[in-house]
């Protein structure tokens, strides 16, 4: 797994040969100078290792700590890869493909979408209590929402929160594009992520991923957009995620 270590290489050979202009450059400004400033929090585990053996001083030590702060991102990973298995959502699947709007039918969910001025102002979603005796609760989605990742947030906020087959009794909410400082947000952010786009399904493609030159991973993030109907970035940072658990797990075994 060398994909962003060769990228880290030649980007710190163009800077020592002066390409950069400045030699007295920061790794942040030479990182953002090169057009890639999310390089390090790309980077697997391995490929930090391998900078840390290779290095001394200063930056040594700065890429401990890149290399702590990662361990335990891909702990957190783990953890909530583990919920997501105990969840069991697949049970309430039709079919292999998880697709919100059957997963809310069998759930005993309504789904309503809404205007903006019938939700909070900071708000694209919610799960709420219901008077109907037909079903457990109802989401509310913001009917110009083109993503099915509020909608499949809901049904994990259902799911984790109030539990299935259980009627909903208090309202969660998702704020517009997901901003939260909330930890048990962000949590749910990330099982909705893994939900839709299944460990299983990503590790299979880790191999394209790893070997793709810059046009065809483009082609393959654009193709898993659209199969996931999430944003590219999304599908990116699953590929992140699941690669670096992958890497954390043949590490620790």
């Amino acid at each position: 797994m060398e994909k962003y270590l060769k990228k880290y290489n030649k980007i710190m050979a163009d800077y020592h040969s002066g390409m950069f202009g400045d030699n007295h450059l920061t790794l942040h400004d030479i990182l953002e100078k090169a057009g890639e400033p999310d390089l390090l929090t790309n980077m697997s585990l391995s490929e930090i290792q391998g900078i840390i053996a290779s290095s001394s001083g200063l930056l040594k030590n700065m890429f401990s700590q890149i290399r702590k702060r990662k361990i335990e991102a891909v702990e957190r990973t783990k953890r909530l890869e583990e919920e997501l298995v105990r969840l069991n959502i697949s049970s309430y699947c039709d079919s292999e493909d998880i697709s919100a709007s059957a997963l809310a039918k069998n759930l005993g969910l309504d789904v309503c979408y809404c205007r903006a001025s019938e939700l909070p102002e900071d708000v694209e979603a919610t799960l709420s209590p219901t008077s109907s005796d037909e079903y457990h609760g109802v989401i509310k989605i913001l009917e110009k929402l083109t993503s099915s990742f509020s909608y499949m947030h809901e049904i994990i906020h259902y799911l984790k929160d109030v539990g299935a087959g259980n009627r909903v009794q208090k309202v969660y909410a998702r704020k517009k594009q997901g901003k939260t400082d909330s930890l048990e947000e962000q949590d749910v952010n990330y099982l909705t992520a893994a939900a839709s786009m299944p460990y299983s399904q990503i590790s299979q493609l880790l191999d394209e991923f790893e070997n793709a030159d810059p046009d065809a991973e483009k082609a393959l993030l654009a193709r898993m957009s659209e199969k996931y109907e999430v944003k590219t970035e999304a599908v990116l940072r699953r590929f992140i995620e699941v690669r670096n658990l992958v890497d954390y797990q043949k590490k620790t075994a």
